[in-house]
């Protein structure tokens, strides 16, 4: 085989390889919209400690709205910093809440523990234990 030959079949073949990382990759924009998804996560962690915190100063009871206290940190996020919505809090049960956000790609981000997330609606269930 020529020399050319091989050289032109390596190139081919580094084409093809790079075309498929993109396509299962998702590209650029997949990877900049998971990187504000893992934003949005990290802001509702937080809020999810700030309840946590309202709900230890409030003798073990969860909050029906999260506006932070003078004892609970509050220089927290409480807006999408990409889109501008509100996130949201949904008091379930005595012991059981939801923070929502606008995620993108829900179903590409994986949580440790008992929390879940509801792809559909962009909700984490928490479960508070004082």
């Amino acid at each position: 085989m020529p020399r050319n030959s091989i050289l032109i079949l390596l190139a081919g073949i580094a084409a093809l390889m790079a075309v498929i990382g993109l396509i299962v990759s998702g590209g650029p924009s997949v990877g900049r919209a998971e990187k504000r998804d893992l934003a949005r996560l990290d802001d509702l962690i937080a809020l999810r400690d700030l309840t946590h915190c309202i709900a230890e100063v409030s003798g073990g009871v969860l909050p029906a709205s999260i506006d932070g206290t003078d004892l609970c940190p509050s220089a927290i996020a409480f807006t999408d910093p990409y889109t501008g919505d509100d996130y949201r809090y949904e008091w379930v049960s005595a012991r059981g809440f939801k923070l929502c956000a606008p995620f993108e790609y829900p179903e590409r981000i994986s949580l440790a523990g008992a929390a879940s997330l509801d792809p559909s609606t962009g909700c984490i269930q928490f479960t508070y234990r004082p």
